[in-house]
């Protein structure tokens, strides 16, 4: 019989020595954290955390840091990047708009966008698709992480692949929203291509933003992965067309990207700013907090020919 590959013989005596292949370590939670659910999915792991302010993480695959969906109680406004898609309505121009808003968010997660967009589209009419991939995600959010039953009640939750379940989205959409990662930030592949933000150009209507969440290595010096992916966006939108701003206090950035309409100037944007919104969203909006990558003639990921995977786990190394 040949001898498991897991057993060895010792070099002296003949015992056996077993070498176990141990379970991966969970990543390490912050202090003040409790952990009120964890579980292995056949997608991915989840993990929901409770701090003692009552805020609720969602983690998908992340570190200490890191969270998919954030949920606070008895609060608009969740914090970090999410809160710059108050924005989204105000570069969409949606009050200039009468006809019903329509959204679309790859992504969706716990709907943790929800809540700022909300705030900025007020008395408006609008609904929303939210693609999740993971069955299991909306499970743990409806009963960990619930919307409030005015604004769950504009929103449908389909599950699937985020850009083959667009593919059957309608033309016409007032705004897109993409916020899919995986190991905090390993955007997927198919989500950063020509082909892709092509396929939203075409179903967003004139004026349609797109907006997603990206994660930079440094404002100045982006780094390969994000610099790709902002080169295929102007590549499609065309130059002038795209902009992002830095989120305080963070390594991301929320970007913007306008059809075939002009972005606002910044002073007509911070004219417009809805009252209540967070400091650090007016903060965001600051000069130097924003900048418009230039147009490329080359850099850009397409389908055939997509090196981002390679780029992030050299950015993984790096760290």
């Amino acid at each position: 019989l040949a001898r498991p590959s897991s057993m060895k013989m010792a070099s002296s005596g003949g015992a056996l020595i077993l070498f176990a292949i141990l379970p991966k370590p969970l990543p390490a939670i912050p202090a003040d954290a409790t952990v009120l659910q964890s579980l292995d999915g056949p997608l991915q792991h989840l993990r929901l955390l409770e701090m003692k302010d009552g805020a609720r993480w969602l983690q998908v695959n992340e570190g200490l840091d890191s969270y998919q969906s954030v949920w606070r109680p008895h609060q608009e406004f969740p914090g970090g990047y999410y809160d710059l898609f108050a924005l989204v309505p105000l570069y969409a121009r949606v009050s200039e708009q009468e006809n019903h808003e329509s959204i679309w968010s790859l992504g969706f997660g716990a709907g943790s966008m929800v809540l700022p967009l909300a705030a900025s589209l007020g008395d408006l009419d609008w609904s929303m698709v939210g693609v999740e991939l993971d069955p299991l995600v909306t499970q743990v959010a409806a009963e960990w992480m619930p919307l409030p039953a005015d604004l769950a009640s504009h929103v449908e939750v389909v599950h699937g692949d985020g850009r083959a379940v667009f593919r059957h989205a309608p033309t016409g959409l007032s705004m897109v929203l993409l916020d899919a990662y995986a190991r905090q930030f390993e955007i997927p592949l198919s989500l950063s291509t020509v082909e892709f933000f092509e396929e939203v150009h075409e179903k967003l209507r004139a004026g349609g933003v797109l907006a997603l969440n990206l994660g930079l290595a440094d404002f100045d010096d982006l780094g390969s992965s994000a610099s790709s992916i902002l080169a295929g966006m102007v590549r499609v939108f065309g130059e002038g067309q795209v902009r992002f701003h830095r989120v305080p206090f963070s390594r991301n950035a929320v970007v913007f990207a306008c059809k075939e309409t002009p972005l606002l100037k910044l002073e007509e944007l911070g004219q417009i700013l809805p009252p209540g919104l967070p400091v650090a969203v007016g903060v965001a909006c600051l000069p130097d907090e924003v900048a418009e990558p230039a147009s490329t003639t080359n850099g850009w990921l397409t389908d055939d020919k997509n090196p981002l995977l390679f780029q992030q786990l050299r950015a993984w190394w790096q760290t």
